[in-house]
């Protein structure tokens, strides 16, 4: 939460400095990692490589959308297809604006505050997955799909030096 509580400060200067898409970007990122940090008490970690990014979004949505608003898929979504076109210039798109990056700047907020709240309130549970093999440095896949629409092909579980 360290990381990201300085990228919000990174954002925000951004922001100050009317660079709006690295506003965006930098808010994404704190958004993100607001996430990544309840799958991380879970015992989950995103391992990289293409679609990691969209995998976070569904175990973060799927598992925490209920208590935390803006992890919603809408949102996510929204978020982290602004994220892609700001960051990877297409002249096509328009850029971002100072409305886009303050929205960015205070849904990342939020998220970032409410997932603290719930991080040190011990409200967070270890994953089922977690639970079952601890330690474990392997993918693994959620093999009841029907029962579980959340894949965690792109999810493991990290190494004890890591938690």
């Amino acid at each position: 939460m360290q990381r990201a509580t300085k990228r919000l400060e990174t954002a925000k200067g951004a922001l100050a400095a009317e660079d709006f898409d690295g506003a965006f970007t930098n808010a994404y990122d704190v958004y993100r990692m607001a996430g990544e940090a309840l799958l991380l008490v879970q015992g989950l970690r995103a391992t990289g490589g293409d679609g990691s990014h969209v995998t976070v979004e569904d175990a973060v949505c799927a598992q925490f959308g209920g208590v935390v608003e803006d992890f919603n898929k809408a949102i996510y979504e929204c978020f982290r297809q602004g994220r892609h076109a700001a960051q990877y210039f297409d002249p096509s798109k328009a850029e971002k604006t100072r409305p886009d990056a303050g929205w960015a700047l205070s849904t990342a907020d939020r998220a970032l505050s409410r997932s603290t709240a719930l991080i040190d309130g011990g409200t967070v549970e270890p994953s089922c997955a977690s639970r079952t093999s601890p330690a474990s440095t392997t993918p693994h896949t959620n093999d009841n799909s029907a029962e579980d629409p959340v894949s965690y092909t792109h999810l493991t579980l990290p190494t004890s030096d890591l938690v």
